[in-house]
């Protein structure tokens, strides 16, 4: 068995200032990048990487920080290990990003990534990004797959939109995205109609078409957080909870998975052993599916099972009702007072 991959970690922090600084190291070296503009550090050229071949990002998503996303990535990497031969990593790469770990600061999160996706002076993120793909493009046979969760799918996506938008020629060009639990809006993916260019499209269609051979969308109607969080910040459904609104507009990349039958949390992706499986099968794919939609049942070759009654659901629901009862009673009883 394979001793596994090398494992490497890019870091972006955010300064006080508000500019962001990056470290990465590759091997013995490493380079630190920064948006001050009154810094006077500069990029130190990584060691020679001609040894890169099959490279997996992985991108974690929103309240996240450093101690909790090591752990998952450690585990992610446990799990990969594991995978046949056929479908061996030689590099897994972490990137860490400022996704604020507080659950009330999901816009501060969010603009966190939108400030990394389309910087354009220095385009840390979007360079880390190329680097990676210089590194494995230079291996015969090198390949980068990119496995994004969450609110990374949105840095991820923003990152990919804004490359196309700007740039002629394509540095970034992944093999497979796994997008897990995106915390995306579900018709963020198709095709704008109403757009007359890629510069001024609302979606990430074109992004998606150009820079990956393959696009995996993992989803969950299980997924909580992405069912009653995502819509009260956003007034939308997530694409990682019901998948694409119209699968059929979405590009010739685009495959989505039906995880509800074993994803029944937010991050249970990074544990699961079915998600695992799945992306084992997955990498190792001869021949890519046309199919635009698949169950986790379908990919793994067994009957679904059904799923498990949960209480909490319609508890929440008597919940809600409850308290806009309360509220409407506060409020025509306010009125009535003040009449009085």
């Amino acid at each position: 068995m394979s001793s596994g991959p090398e494992l490497y970690f890019v870091s972006f922090r955010k300064m006080e200032k508000g500019y962001f600084t990056s470290s990465c190291n590759l091997g013995k070296a490493q380079w630190i990048t920064t948006t001050d503009p009154d810094s006077n550090s500069s990029q130190i050229d990584p060691p020679d990487t001609t040894n890169w071949g099959r490279v997996l990002v992985v991108i974690h998503g929103f309240n996240v920080n450093e101690n909790g996303f090591e752990e998952d990535f450690d585990n992610l990497v446990g799990r990969v290990k594991q995978f046949p031969a056929a479908s061996q990593y030689t590099h897994v790469v972490g990137i860490l990003w400022p996704a604020e770990a507080h659950l009330v600061k999901y816009e501060t999160a969010k603009e966190n990534a939108q400030t990394l996706a389309m910087d354009n002076s220095t385009y840390e993120f979007r360079a880390t990004l190329i680097k990676i793909c210089e590194c494995s493009q230079n291996r015969r046979n090198g390949t980068v797959d990119v496995l994004a969760h969450s609110l990374g799918n949105y840095l991820l996506f923003k990152a990919l939109k804004e490359q196309v938008a700007i740039s002629c020629v394509m540095p970034i060009s992944f093999r497979y995205i796994f997008s897990c639990a995106a915390a995306v809006n579900n018709d963020s993916v198709e095709e704008n109609k109403d757009s007359t260019s890629i510069i001024g499209e609302k979606t990430y269609y074109s992004a998606l078409q150009t820079l990956c051979t393959k696009i995996f969308v993992l989803f969950s109607r299980e997924d909580s957080v992405l069912e009653f969080g995502y819509p009260v910040e956003e007034w939308h459904s997530a694409l990682g909870y019901s998948g694409a609104k119209d699968p059929q507009n979405t590009p010739s990349t685009y495959t989505q998975i039906d995880c509800s039958d074993c994803i029944h949390g937010h991050s249970e992706y990074w544990t699961s052993e079915d998600v695992y499986k799945i992306l084992a099968k997955l990498v190792g794919l001869t021949h890519l599916p046309s199919k635009k939609t698949f169950t986790a049942q379908q990919i793994l070759n067994r009957p679904a099972r059904g799923q498990p009654y949960s209480l909490w659901k319609p508890l929440i629901v008597v919940f809600a009702i409850l308290a806009l009862f309360g509220f409407l009673y506060t409020r025509a009883t306010s009125k009535f007072d003040n009449r009085a």
